[in-house]
């Protein structure tokens, strides 16, 4: 590439450096609430939008599941969508489809509806994380729909495949190799999801988003309705997930009768709280994403060896995953796998041109100016952003302008391992 400038950001990217919560400005947006109890809500403003879009997520349970529980954070979110014991999910519920409204509550919280049914089904979310009600039975449907999904999980070569990189990326005893087994399901209780939901279920560990077209004045009011009686437990909010510091890397193989191979390679990397993940995302988006990306160039364009060749991050607070997918063919493996570490090696050796490093900024830059002309993706970013300020920081993309060809040469230097990639194969025997 040349030295092309990079494309300049679009004005509502300066707004997703939040200023410190305080009472809403009037229209601006986005804004944040924070309530008293810690719980906080970003609102994107949009005029002439008729509905609302809320996205929402509760940080600190992944890998919490006790030894021998595993598969209760899982189930206690499914059984979160019950309703609270006031019964106003439940009564939502029952009129959503002829109102045209969607609601999911869980770990993860989703709505969006006409706007006239935002007090309702704001309260009614509320409602159900405030005052959980776990109705009888519910447990056993939750336990059978689990228990299934076990057993097809350990039957797909893919997700065998994919459980054996995640154990060549972190220790034996990490919780995340934690995975439901049908032994482990059976054996949870209504005792066991009671005490999982009165720990982990904290408006201080909440993050909402909300788009709609309402007044300010009345989404704080609202929001202090639903949310503002719910209490946190005793104890800090749980800690993000300790970074990955030490993996075992190794080369694995699943055998499949097939003529070609699915190679997954890729090592631990930091989560979205450092200060390289910035340059981590820039390098994925050079690295394997998009038509003009150097790994199809690299395996496609140049070599023939597979139509599709894609990196992606897969991050929280605490630490991430770079992971490499590409189908070749089987006697060519070997040939694609040095490839593959090639490019890596690439990004911690050579400066990046400055051109090249502008179009991986404008792309990433695109694709959230895509999701900003879509409400119910608009919620999301917005999501994603509250919880990178939730933790003091600015969001990723927003940091990424920071990001210099001889900062992300530096950042891989210190990041990628191409000798150390950890590798599953799903192919024939040979």
């Amino acid at each position: 590439g040349g030295a092309a400038a990079p494309a300049p950001a679009p004005a509502w990217l300066a707004q997703l450096i939040p200023a410190p919560a305080a009472a809403l400005p009037g229209d601006a947006a986005p804004a944040t609430i924070v309530l008293d109890n810690g719980l906080r809500l970003r609102y994107v403003r949009e005029r002439g939008l008729r509905g609302f879009y809320l996205a929402g997520f509760i940080t600190g349970w992944t890998g919490s599941d006790p030894a021998g529980k595993e598969g209760l954070g899982s189930a206690t979110s499914q059984l979160i969508g019950a309703g609270g014991k006031h019964g106003r999910l439940r009564r939502l519920a029952a009129g959503a489809a002829a109102d045209d409204l969607t609601v999911q509550v869980g770990q993860r919280i989703a709505a969006a509806g006409p706007a006239p049914r935002f007090h309702d089904t704001l309260a009614a979310i509320g409602d159900a994380l405030s005052d959980p009600s776990f109705p009888s039975g519910a447990l056993d449907f939750v336990r059978r729909r689990m228990r299934d999904a076990a057993k097809s999980r350990d039957a797909d070569p893919d997700s065998v495949a994919n459980a054996l990189f995640d154990r060549q990326l972190v220790t034996a005893d990490d919780p995340a190799l934690r995975r439901p087994t049908p032994a482990s399901i059976d054996g949870l209780s209504p005792r066991d999801v009671e005490a999982f939901a009165a720990a982990h279920l904290r408006p201080d560990a909440t993050v909402l988003a909300l788009v709609a077209d309402l007044d300010p004045a009345d989404v704080r009011r609202e929001a202090t309705a639903a949310f503002g009686g719910w209490r946190n437990p005793a104890g800090a909010p749980p800690a993000a997930q300790a970074a990955i510091r030490t993996w075992s890397p190794s080369r694995r193989v699943v055998v499949v009768p097939a003529q070609s191979e699915h190679l997954i390679l890729g090592q631990p990397v930091p989560g979205t709280q450092d200060d390289r993940y910035p340059s981590l995302l820039l390098a994925n988006e050079i690295l394997g994403v998009g038509f003009d990306s150097r790994l199809l160039r690299a395996l496609r364009f140049e070599r023939g060896l597979a139509l599709s060749a894609t990196s992606k991050l897969i991050a929280n607070p605490g630490r991430g995953i770079l992971r490499i997918d590409t189908r070749v063919p089987a006697a060519r493996a070997r040939e694609a796998a040095a490839l593959i570490k090639e490019e890596v090696a690439r990004l911690t050796r050579d400066l990046v041109p400055a051109g090249t490093l502008a179009r991986a900024r404008a792309q990433l830059l695109a694709a959230r100016s895509t999701a900003y002309e879509q409400p119910a993706s608009l919620a999301d970013s917005a999501l994603e952003d509250e919880m990178a300020a939730a933790a003091g920081r600015r969001p990723p993309l927003a940091r990424t302008a920071d990001v210099t060809p001889e900062r992300l040469r530096a950042d891989m230097r210190t990041l990628l391992a191409p000798d150390r990639l950890a590798e599953v194969d799903t192919g024939p025997l040979h």
